[in-house]
Parts: C-alpha cells; sequence; structure tokens
C-alpha cells in the first residue's frame, strides 16, 4: 500500500508593504510525496520561462524547479518510509539445536541425539512500537514543516529577484534616455558653436556629458544581467533564457501599523516547524524512557529423540536483567534534546520579530523617501531642468546651467529607483515574517499507520 504526504501552501500577497500591492497575487502548490521518497525526484522538470514572466509565472516555476526545495520534498518522503519501517514488529526468529551427537561411546554418531526446532518472538514492552512509530511520524511532520518554511522563504526571495529585475529595467531604460538627451545637446551646442554663438568649450562639455551617460548605459545594462540571473536562479536556471520581467512599479505606500502586524507572527510556517520539533524531542524522550524496560522473548518448538523416534514440547522465554544498562545516558540525552529544542523555539521567536521590526523600520523609512522623490523633489528638478533647457534656447543660460539641472534631474530619479529598490526588498522581508497565509501540512488518507 502506498503511502502519501500532501502539502499545501497557499500565499497571498496582498498584505500592506507589499511591493506588487496593486494586483492580487495568488500561488499555490499540492505537493504529493510518495513514502519512496521518489515521487518528486524523478521524470523531467517542466521547462523554465521563456520570453515575458510575470510575477505569477516567475513564483510558479520557482515553486517547480527550485532544486533546494525538491531536495526538501524528498526529505519527507525518506521520513514517511522510516515511519512505515519504524511501525513493524520485530521479525520472528527461527533457531534448530543438536545435542548428544559427536561424542564418544554410544553417543559417537547421531543414534543418541535430541534435535530442537524452535520458534522465538520478541514481545516489545513499554510501548515501544508505539512511541518509536509516533516519533518516526513527528521527525516525518518536522520535515514537512520545512517544505513550508522552504516555500515562504523562496515566495520572498522571487519577489526579491523579480523587483530587483525590474529596476533594473527601469535603470537601463533611464540611461537610455539620457544617452538620447545628451546626443541631442552634443548635435544643438555643435549648431550654436558652428555658428559662433558660444565658445567650442560648450560642445567639449556636451560631449563629455554623453561619454557619460554611455558609461552609465554599461553599468545599467551589468546590474540587469545580474538581477536577471539571481531570478532564474530561484527556479534552477543557471543562465537566465527568458527576455524581461513584466509588471510595473508600483508607488511605495507606508506598511499598516506595526502593532497589526505583529500578531501575524504567531501564525508562521517557522514557529509551526519549532513547534512540531518540541513535540518530535518529547516522544524520543518518551522512547527513551520506554526502552528501560527489557523486551521479553518467547520460544517454542518441538524436541525430536533419536534414540526411540519419541518427541516433545519445548517452551521457554528470556528477559535480560536490567542491572547495569538502563538507557540511562540515552535518556538523559533526550531530555536535553527536548530542553535545546525549546530554547530553539524561544530563539526562533525573538530572530523573526527582530526582522519583522528591522524590516518594518526599513520599509517605512524607503516608503517615506520615494514619496518625497516622486512628489516633491524631482517634480522640482524637472521644472528646473526646462527652465535651464528655455533660458539656454533664448541666450540667457550657458550650457554649464543646463548641463547641472540635467544632472540633478537624472541622479534624483536614480536615487529615486534605489529607494524603491530598498522598498520593495525589505517589502518582501516584512510579508515573509507578518504576512498571514494559509500555510500548512495536511497528511493524505492512508498515511498514518496508528
Amino acid at each position: 500500500m502506498a503511502h502519501g504526504f500532501v502539502i499545501r501552501f497557499v500565499v497571498s500577497v496582498t498584505s500592506a508593504g507589499s511591493p506588487f500591492s496593486h494586483r492580487t497575487l495568488a500561488a499555490g502548490l499540492l505537493l504529493l510525496v510518495s513514502a519512496r521518497g521518489t515521487a518528486l525526484a524523478e521524470g523531467p522538470s517542466p521547462p523554465a520561462p521563456r520570453g515575458a514572466v510575470t510575477i505569477e509565472q516567475a513564483i510558479a516555476a520557482a515553486m517547480r524547479r527550485n532544486p533546494e526545495l525538491a531536495a526538501t520534498r524528498v526529505d519527507v518522503g525518506v521520513r514517511a518510509a522510516r515511519a512505515v519501517q519504524a511501525g513493524l514488529r520485530p521479525n520472528p526468529t527461527l533457531g534448530f539445536e543438536a545435542e548428544d551427537v559427536a561424542g564418544s561411546d554410544r553417543r559417537a554418531g547421531w543414534e543418541a541425539g535430541q534435535t530442537t526446532l524452535s520458534v522465538s518472538q520478541a514481545l516489545e514492552l513499554g510501548g515501544k512500537r508505539q512511541k518509536r512509530r509516533r516519533t518516526a511520524n513527528l521527525e516525518r511532520d518536522v520535515a514537512s514543516w520545512d517544505i513550508v518554511v522552504r516555500l515562504r522563504a523562496l515566495v520572498s526571495e522571487v519577489r526579491k529577484a523579480f523587483a530587483a529585475t525590474l529596476i533594473a529595467q527601469d535603470r537601463l531604460t533611464l540611461s537610455e534616455k539620457l544617452i538620447r538627451i545628451a546626443e541631442d545637446s552634443v548635435r544643438s551646442v555643435g549648431v550654436t558653436v558652428d555658428a559662433g554663438a558660444v565658445s567650442p568649450v560648450e560642445r567639449l562639455r556636451a560631449e563629455v556629458n554623453l561619454s557619460r551617460a554611455r558609461a552609465s548605459r554599461l553599468a545599467a545594462r551589468r546590474e540587469l544581467e545580474n538581477a536577471r540571473s539571481i531570478l532564474a536562479a530561484t527556479w534552477g536556471e543557471p543562465s537566465p533564457l527568458f527576455e524581461r520581467a513584466a509588471g510595473a512599479l508600483s508607488p511605495a505606500v507606508r506598511p499598516a501599523p506595526l502593532e497589526t502586524l505583529l500578531p501575524n507572527i504567531g501564525k508562521i510556517p517557522d514557529l509551526a516547524r519549532a513547534d512540531a520539533e518540541i513535540e518530535q524531542r518529547r516522544a524520543a524522550l518518551s522512547l527513551e524512557q520506554s526502552r528501560r524496560i527489557p523486551d521479553l522473548s518467547l520460544v517454542a518448538g518441538g524436541r525430536h529423540y533419536a534414540e526411540d523416534g519419541g518427541g516433545a514440547l519445548v517452551f521457554g522465554f528470556s528477559l535480560p536483567l536490567p542491572l547495569f544498562d538502563r538507557n540511562q545516558g540515552n535518556i538523559l540525552a533526550a531530555a536535553r534534546e527536548v530542553a535545546q529544542a525549546r530554547l530553539a523555539h524561544d530563539a526562533v521567536a525573538v530572530t523573526v520579530e527582530a526582522r519583522a521590526r528591522q524590516a518594518y523600520v526599513a520599509v517605512e523609512a524607503a516608503a517615506e523617501q520615494a514619496s518625497i522623490f516622486r512628489d516633491e523633489t524631482i517634480p522640482r528638478a524637472e521644472r528646473a531642468y526646462a527652465g535651464a533647457k528655455d533660458g539656454y534656447a533664448r541666450g540667457l543660460f550657458r550650457y554649464l546651467e543646463v548641463l547641472d539641472a540635467q544632472r540633478t534631474l537624472f541622479e534624483l530619479r536614480a536615487e529615486y529607483l534605489t529607494a524603491l529598490a530598498t522598498y520593495y526588498d525589505a517589502s518582501a522581508e516584512l510579508s515573509r515574517w507578518v504576512e498571514h497565509s494559509d500555510t500548512s501540512p495536511e497528511r493524505a488518507h492512508g498515511d498514518r499507520h496508528d
């Protein structure tokens, strides 16, 4: 009979502070791992995304193809197989004995010998089999929570990488726009210089500005290639084959108040996994305690007497005397592992809340900074640049004033993208710790063997 394990993972990324709050993203996955642990390891992987990739497609591809996630799935299958093994009873033992043979005088041969054929069966006392099976089932549950934790972390990684790719695409677009403006300036200034209206130095300044813009474009291209590689790596693709990330950068918005988000920390799978590990360690302690009780072995068989051809039944039992080894060391170690698991749970709780608070501060600061750039600084710089160009066309300003206004405007736009990048990265991190989602492992029918 096949025994499976189902893990359901559904994430909704519409919480406050999400970088993709302008849409509803729901990514689901049903994972079925056989007791042999090979169901998801066999067969070819689905094809990697091509062309324009949306955030939904990126998350789905990562869930299907991420190699680390696949290895975690197989581990659940390994634990499930061990749980099956842990629930099995000890095998009976077939025994054979020959007595009073190959001796002296009338016992020199087999004529006076006795032969006994017996079957012995160990009886596990103290509920060892049930406790062993429960411990193995809980180990499998811990492994299943590892999948949920990894899935949630993977979604956060994809969000960050996707947002970084969008940012890099916009940086490249900005640099190309700056090159077009710089090329137009070189032509415009050249005409003015040729007419003798301004010094030839102005042409040199325009050409230097063009060279600088081209260098910025090279840097933007490298940044984009790096971002694409990081995104493709989330679905196990070493070299990106998709063309671009499809989507628009939504405005940065302030997150909901922190006190409304912190209660969700208790619902994240990282803490559920820590709880499951405590339960597993307790079960392991109970199992070690049960091993203080020795197991009883019963023997039954038949004996044949060669001298007269007669026979008789043989019965017996054996029971170890726990005088020296009462499993003290293993019990003590298991008790300390329970305490260790409790401390690890507390450490996870502290770490998660600290990371959530750090991410919240980063989101709040980046959102405020991006808003200032978008609503105040950049509009003023645009007006200053337009005024400088108009004044230069009328002969009121030198080209140096136009160049300075242009440089200021594009530097501010680049800083705005940097603020957005920080905002999206911190938002994905915050969502990982405080975003409520339906993430729970559910055992398939026939999975347990109680």
